[in-house]
C-alpha cells in the first residue's frame, strides 16, 4: 500500500492520538495502587511534587467517574505515604487540601458516606484539627456512626478542652438529639437552620436528615389531628423542609384547597 495513502495516514494519526491518550491516562489506568504494589509511576509520584500536581490537574478535568475514583484513591495513598516528610511544604499542603476537597465532593455526591468519614474526614480532622473538617467529622461520628462519645471527643480536641465555643456546643446538642433523643426533633431542625453552610449541606445530604424529618412528623402526629402546611414548615421544621417533601414522602392526607395536613379524622366527620 502506498505510504501516502489517505487511509494509512488516517490510521497513523488515530493510533498516535490513542498512544498519546494512553500515556496521559497511565497514572489513572495503572491498576497497581500503592497499597498493593510498587510501580515506577507510584515511585515518581512519591518523589516528585510536579508529578503529583500533574496527576491532580488530570483528575480535575476527568469525566469518567471510575477513573476519577481510582485516581483520587491513588493520589491520597501517595499523600499519606509521604505526608510526614512533606507536611512543611506549602505547595504540598495545597495539593493535599485540593485532593481531599475533591474526594469529599466525590463521596458525598456518590453517597458513599462511610468512605467519606473513614477516608477523608478522619484524615483531615486528625492532621488539620483547626479546619472545617473537624466539625464535619464530629457530625459524621454522631449522625452516620451513631457514636455520641466520639463526636464529643473530636470536638473537645486533643488534648481535650472543656471550654467549647458556641458552635461546638450546638453540634453536641444536635448530635444528642439525633443519637439519644435529648430534645424535640423540631429543635434539631432549629439548630440545623443556624449552622454554617458546609455543615448544613452535609447533614441534608446524609440519611440522618430524612430520618429526622420522619421523627419530627411522628412527633407532630401525636400533637395534632391536622395542621397547616405553612405552620408545620415554619415552626416545626424551621424552613428546613419543603412542601413537596410532605406530599411525596409523608403518607398524610394533604388538602390542597386549605393547605392542611390531615393526620386522622375526628369521629363523626
Amino acid at each position: 500500500m502506498n505510504k501516502d495513502d489517505p487511509r494509512t495516514e488516517k490510521r497513523r494519526l488515530r493510533f498516535s492520538q490513542e498512544a498519546r491518550d494512553a500515556i496521559l491516562r497511565d497514572p489513572l489506568r495503572d491498576g497497581s495502587l500503592l497499597s498493593r504494589s510498587s510501580t515506577s509511576s507510584a515511585r515518581e509520584l512519591q518523589t516528585s511534587q510536579q508529578a503529583r500536581e500533574q496527576l491532580l490537574l488530570l483528575l480535575q478535568s476527568q469525566k469518567d467517574r471510575v477513573l476519577l475514583e481510582h485516581g483520587l484513591r491513588k493520589l491520597r495513598e501517595i499523600i499519606v505515604s509521604v505526608f510526614q516528610e512533606c507536611k512543611d511544604d506549602t505547595n504540598f499542603l495545597k495539593l493535599v487540601h485540593k485532593t481531599y476537597n475533591m474526594s469529599y465532593d466525590f463521596f458525598l455526591e456518590d453517597r458513599q458516606f462511610h468512605k467519606l468519614g473513614a477516608v477523608v474526614l478522619n484524615f483531615m480532622a486528625t492532621n488539620f484539627p483547626c479546619s472545617p473538617y473537624r466539625e464535619l467529622y464530629a457530625l459524621h461520628c454522631s449522625h452516620v456512626g451513631s457514636n455520641l462519645n466520639e463526636c464529643i471527643k473530636v470536638l473537645m480536641g486533643d488534648p481535650p478542652s472543656y471550654k467549647l465555643d458556641e458552635l461546638h456546643r450546638q453540634l453536641i446538642l444536635l448530635s444528642s438529639i439525633y443519637v439519644a433523643n435529648m430534645d424535640s426533633p423540631s429543635r434539631w431542625f432549629q439548630i440545623l437552620m443556624t449552622l454554617p453552610t458546609h455543615l448544613r449541606k452535609y447533614l441534608i445530604a446524609i440519611p440522618a436528615y430524612s430520618h429526622m424529618r420522619t421523627r419530627c412528623l411522628q412527633h407532630v402526629r401525636k400533637c395534632y389531628n391536622q395542621i397547616s402546611i405553612d405552620f408545620l414548615l415554619k415552626y416545626w421544621f424551621h424552613g428546613m423542609a419543603i412542601k413537596s417533601d410532605i406530599q411525596h414522602e409523608w403518607q398524610a392526607e394533604v388538602n390542597c384547597t386549605s393547605q392542611m395536613i390531615v393526620f386522622r379524622r375526628r369521629r363523626g366527620h
